[in-house]
């Protein structure tokens, strides 16, 4: 039994038109608490209001902080039709009998300008959730909002699916504004239930939300932008659905790519957060050609790294979180070994299907401070013009990132400084340190957006800044290289 129930259209229209007339955005809302964005952490910090000057307070209060409310004040903000809707539909439930306080048994939140539904991470006595495995996952949760959410394209796209989708934010987000149809499919149907719950409040007709094992709902459906924030933390025992990913955290994130070259369409993309390993003799670039099978060569793979996590600490917080079977340290530990684990990382995986004949790459980057999906997108969008060969940056543009720096190392000789060694290092897009030749650094003073490749090409000749076998190919390979690094911007003339 869910807490809350489908009613009638009638019943979520009129839902739908008082949380509008009351001006419950996200925008709104972030306002009256006076923060940038609404996450988990900047709801508990924002400071409660005494009292509920009207009906936007009182719903902030009951939905999004997950605090309890005397009948009184529900009484006096909310018109009577409209809480008895709420009540029917399971959106407010007495705390006590008889009714003298309310409470919600969900976090009803907007993102953006989309209404999500999920489980609180609060009980109504402010202790947290704890209990039953299903638990849907807050869509404002950080790094659902930041590192999931705000990652993801914002094209337009035909046939968009989120796999181990939780609340179904994703797909609702994109039903809302770039896709034509939009699907959510998740194994606990708490899940799927509370996403047709969202579906209908914010009555959106493009969104379907089904159960089943990852794409198992899909049929012969196929898709050209897939998304999946599935469960990856590695645990001993079952824990959560939105929670376990196995004894090394990769079990459905594996299966993820398995499967995928059946759903995704020539051209089309997947969009992977996850936490995943490195292991001697396997990288985690090369274990994901293994998983994509035969048909490996026909997508490119990009990951962007966002953190390292070091094992040793994420196998102590595990057995930090409660109480565990004695040897459960060992059993990490041997794990590790079993794994030959080198690193583990929090990182996004970028699959692209190509649509045309070409090799395909393989890139790995550390995200910057300032990475965002745009930066994501170039990244794909760059490294598929130039895969089958760095020549189309001859008839580019190109200038300076003015986010790259140069960095000299000296060292005394016969009794003065003398530079022995030149690197450069930016942020953005992403974060990379590269050593170079001294003529490097001079090129990209010469680089201010008014030439083109081949121009500089021959003014570098000209200055004998290279040397007079160099060709155009191995200059253009080495313009590719720093463009490719984010030293260099380029753009199409």
């Amino acid at each position: 039994m869910f807490p809350i129930q489908l009613g009638s259209p009638a019943d979520f229209e009129c839902v739908r038109e008082f949380l509008s007339r009351s001006q419950f955005t996200e925008r709104e809302i972030a306002a009256r608490l006076g923060v940038p964005i609404l996450t988990q952490a900047t709801i508990d910090e924002a400071a409660q209001p005494e009292s509920n000057a009207d009906s936007l307070d009182l719903l902030i209060r009951l939905f999004v902080r997950n605090l309890s409310a005397a009948h009184s004040e529900a009484a006096r903000l909310f018109p009577k039709q409209e809480f008895e809707v709420l009540t029917r539909l399971g959106l407010l439930v007495a705390l006590n009998e008889p009714a003298g306080t309310w409470y919600s048994p969900v976090c009803l939140c907007p993102v953006n300008d989309v209404f999500t539904v999920s489980d609180r991470w609060k009980a109504p006595d402010g202790k947290p959730i704890d209990g039953f495995d299903d638990i849907v996952y807050p869509a404002v949760m950080p790094n659902t909002r930041f590192m999931f959410l705000g990652l993801l394209p914002q094209s337009k796209c035909d046939s968009f699916l989120d796999v181990c989708s939780g609340s179904g934010v994703a797909g609702l987000l994109a039903a809302s504004t770039y896709a034509r149809e939009a699907y959510a499919f998740d194994v606990a149907p708490r899940s799927t239930h509370f996403a047709e719950f969202a579906k209908r409040l914010n009555g959106f007709t493009n969104f379907t939300a089904s159960t089943g094992d990852l794409y198992e709902p899909a049929g012969d459906v196929t898709f050209d932008r897939i998304v999946a924030h599935p469960p990856y933390i590695p645990v001993l025992e079952p824990k959560s659905i939105f929670y376990s990913g196995g004894d090394d955290g990769e079990q459905v994130t594996k299966r993820v790519f398995i499967e995928l070259p059946r759903y995704l369409r020539p051209g089309g993309t997947l969009h992977c957060l996850a936490m995943a390993s490195d292991r001697a003799g396997q990288p985690l670039e090369a274990r994901i050609r293994e998983w994509l099978g035969p048909q490996h060569e026909e997508f490119d793979v990009a990951i962007t790294v966002h953190r390292v996590i070091e094992p040793e600490i994420l196998a102590f917080k595990s057995l930090a979180r409660g109480p565990h079977e004695p040897g459960q340290a060992r059993r990490w530990k041997d794990l590790f070994e079993e794994w030959r684990l080198t690193s583990l990382a929090y990182l996004t995986i970028l699959v692209q299907r190509k649509a045309i004949g070409r090799p395909p790459f393989t890139v790995r980057r550390q995200t910057g401070s300032k990475t965002t999906h745009r930066d994501h997108e170039w990244l794909l969008n760059w490294e598929s013009t130039v895969a089958a060969g760095a020549e189309p940056v001859l008839a580019m543009h190109l200038s300076a990132s003015p986010a790259c720096e140069l960095r000299v190392l000296n060292r005394i000789n016969a009794g003065d400084w003398e530079a022995v060694a030149y690197s450069l290092a930016t942020d953005n897009p992403f974060r990379m340190e590269m050593q170079t030749d001294p003529w490097i650094p001079y090129l990209l003073t010469r680089c201010d957006g008014s030439k083109t490749g081949l121009d500089l090409f021959a003014e570098m000749k000209h200055d004998n800044a290279i040397h007079p076998s160099t060709s155009e190919s191995d200059f253009a390979e080495v313009l590719k290289t720093l463009v490719s690094g984010g030293f260099l911007l380029a753009t199409r003339t």
